[in-house]
């Protein structure tokens, strides 16, 4: 029996009175707010995920296993896909192809890590441009 792990500060961003309705209407209020708004009715930031999400990478990378598959929601993904490749997070993220496996080594899951914490403390949105430009 393979051993499971459920780390509810990976669980999908908190979209408030967004939850069940279009995704479009989220990514066009978020692309509009700062960081650090949260979502209306009770829903995250982006700044207040990252931080999240820094704090479950951190417990996995403190589990003692040669391999870890994690299962997890898109914007969750492309967070820490960009941040293992030095991007902190933009406005607007583009999305992740669902149900496709990515790998992240050890040291590039530290270090996104490690980028989201520091973001989630003085968050500024990464420019568009500078979608190819890794950032720290």
């Amino acid at each position: 029996m393979v051993p499971t792990l459920v780390l509810p500060d990976l669980d999908e961003i908190g979209f408030g009175s967004f939850d069940g309705g279009p995704l479009a209407a989220y990514r066009a209020w978020a692309a509009a707010e700062s960081p650090t708004t949260s979502a209306p009715g009770g829903g995250e930031s982006r700044a207040a995920v990252a931080a999240r999400y820094a704090r479950g990478l951190r417990r996995l990378l403190e589990l003692d296993a040669e391999v870890v598959l994690l299962v997890g929601h898109a914007l969750f993904c492309r967070y820490v896909l960009d941040a293992a490749r030095g991007l902190v997070p933009a406005a607007r993220m583009a999305p992740v192809e669902h149900a496709v496996p990515y790998r992240v080594d050890v040291r590039s899951l530290a270090a996104a890590a490690e980028l989201l914490e520091r973001w989630s403390r003085a968050p500024r949105f990464r420019d568009p441009s500078d979608e190819g430009e890794p950032r720290r």
